[in-house]
């Protein structure tokens, strides 16, 4: 029995974004265990049938000592659990899990490439020389001699690839982590309303896009067109770019929005809107959200951003616009409002682009072929780690 060690920074995203992949390696016969930072989540992952370790990693910047703590966590489960396959998800799990895998001289490993983060959007000083760094380490890490690398979007293959020289048989590229098309489909009866809904779902972050979408709302608004600007998502008081509550309340107050706080039911909101708006520049794989807009049949308005841009096709199933540019947000949705024609084909389009490319099923697949390579090429006799002969921790 092959063991699978999934390492990710938080129990909740494993569940929405790697639970499929996780039970169907349970399926296959391999022992799955799955090491996470704390959160509420990490029951439900017990009782689906896997291991669950924790380890102390945040998907927050932390101090030094934090950051090694976390560190030794992972070198920790990884020498105990001695997995067949490490698959690292998201930027801290890759570069310290990744590190560990090289010392430790592990079998294999997955690097699942969720978005490079902020690091990679921003262009100050601090943030340049921490970019450089990172790109340095990866070129290490990626010397592995038994490792694949799962990206989502274009623009991430093509920078990691330059900087780090990846040879093309160790790369693959799936689109997003996929959706559940008998989850998220279109509504069966389209229910005639006198106030088109645009809808906005995501943790509520200002480089989510949510100002620009605020700002967007008050040019329809002294336009007079006629519109229902609905924002869902928790605000993300953790995080310094979070959007605070006395900004949603203002806007609420003065008719520019409607906000529902976190929803329990995406796939009903969803079937009741008539525009999906993300204008995000967030440094993200390829948003989960927008694969499942598309999957419901929603046209899409979304920035000309690297991992947004994946998930559309423009003029087709949905429009571009630049990045912190609320007037061109708002000229978008109008135009596409005033056509209503226009809006049904580009909802049926985004449908069928949602059933070829963004299935869940089809990501799965994605990963287990990735997961039969890997053993398939695992070395029988790969020589001791520098670490034989310690005690175990």
């Amino acid at each position: 029995m092959p063991t699978l060690l999934i390492l990710v920074n938080s129990p909740e995203f494993f569940l929405t974004h790697r639970k499929e992949i996780g039970l169907e390696a349970l399926n296959r016969g391999f022992r799955v265990v799955i090491g996470t930072g704390e959160g509420k989540a990490v029951d439900e992952i017990k009782s689906l049938g896997f291991e669950h370790y924790h380890v102390r990693i945040s998907r927050l910047n932390n101090s030094i000592l934090d950051e090694v703590i976390a560190a030794f966590d992972i070198f920790r489960l990884c020498r105990n659990q001695r997995p067949d396959i490490l698959h690292l998800v998201t930027l801290k799990p890759m570069l310290y899990g990744g590190t560990i895998a090289r010392l430790l001289k592990l079998p294999a490993v997955v690097f699942a490439v969720a978005g490079l983060g902020n690091t990679f959007v921003e262009n100050n000083l601090k943030v340049k020389a921490l970019r450089i760094m990172i790109l340095s380490l990866f070129s290490w890490i990626f010397k592995h001699h038994n490792f694949k690398i799962v990206f989502q979007n274009k623009d991430d293959l093509a920078l990691l690839k330059t900087h780090c020289r990846i040879p093309d048989h160790n790369v693959t590229i799936t689109h997003g982590s996929g959706v559940s098309l008998s989850v998220f489909k279109p509504p069966r009866k389209i229910k005639k309303s006198s106030t088109p809904v645009v809808l906005f779902a995501a943790r509520l972050l200002i480089n989510k896009g949510v100002l620009d979408l605020i700002e967007a709302a008050r040019i329809l608004n002294q336009k007079k067109v006629r519109v229902k600007v609905r924002i869902l998502g928790p605000l993300d008081n953790e995080s310094p770019r979070s959007i605070s509550c006395d900004v949603l309340l203002k806007a609420e107050f003065e008719g520019l929005i409607e906000y529902g706080g976190k929803s329990n039911d995406i796939p009903g909101e969803m079937n009741k809107a008539s525009v999906f708006a993300y204008p995000s520049y967030y440094g993200e794989g390829v948003p989960k959200v927008l694969l499942e807009a598309a999957a419901s049949g929603l046209p899409i308005v979304t920035t000309d951003h690297p991992g947004c841009r994946d998930a559309i096709i423009d003029k087709i199933t949905g429009v571009l616009v630049p990045v912190k540019s609320p007037g061109d947000l708002a000229c978008a949705i109008e135009q596409l409002l005033k056509d209503k024609s226009r809006l049904r084909s580009m909802g049926k389009s985004a449908r069928l682009l949602a059933e070829k490319n963004f299935s869940v099923s089809y990501v799965v697949a994605a990963h287990t072929a990735v997961y039969d390579s890997l053993l398939m090429s695992k070395k029988k006799d790969v020589q001791p780690d520098i670490f034989d002969g310690a005690a175990r921790f």
